[in-house]
């Protein structure tokens, strides 16, 4: 990633390969350039046909919240001067389905996310509000949460193109 110079465009191509391995639970190969490669999976609880085997996606929807925004304080806090002894995020994300599959009126949604960042410091609280202030900003999932991200999803059943999905 190499250190961030004032005023630079930066993008991060993230790629992932998600796998249906049967049941609910799902195998993805996450990569992005300069991050390395990871498989990490995914399930449902058995109440939907998972098995409970690992988080649920919107479980790592939450953790990757708490992941960047703690990423972002560590990562400018020396830039800052900040002395950063420890720092917690408690994430609490609410999701709401309304309708009915069956019924074909199903509608899914983010209905708020609550972050409660606990911080250890010895530095002046003027200079780790700052600290927090350009990490919220900096942080790719908050600001993805925060505005609205366009998604395109491309579907093909036997190798040849399905119709448009609707998002």
């Amino acid at each position: 990633m190499g250190t961030e110079r004032e005023g630079r465009r930066r993008e991060i191509v993230i790629r992932a390969n998600v796998q249906a391995l049967g049941g609910q639970l799902k195998r993805a190969r996450v990569e992005g350039e300069g991050l390395g490669t990871f498989y990490i999976y995914c399930d449902e609880p058995a109440s939907i046909g998972g098995a409970n085997s690992a988080p649920a996606p919107l479980q790592f929807l939450a953790a990757a919240l708490g992941f960047c925004l703690l990423t972002q304080l560590e990562r400018y806090a020396p830039q800052h001067r900040v002395d950063l002894g420890s720092a917690e995020a408690d994430i609490v994300a609410r999701f709401v389905s309304d309708g009915s599959v069956l019924a074909g009126d199903i509608r899914s949604w983010c209905d708020g996310v609550e972050v409660s960042l606990q911080v250890q410091s010895k530095s002046p609280p003027g200079q780790v509000e700052r600290l927090l202030e350009l990490a919220e900003r900096a942080c790719y999932v908050t600001q993805s949460l925060l505005q609205p991200v366009p998604v395109s999803i491309r579907t093909s059943l036997n190798g040849e193109p399905l119709g448009p999905s609707g998002t």
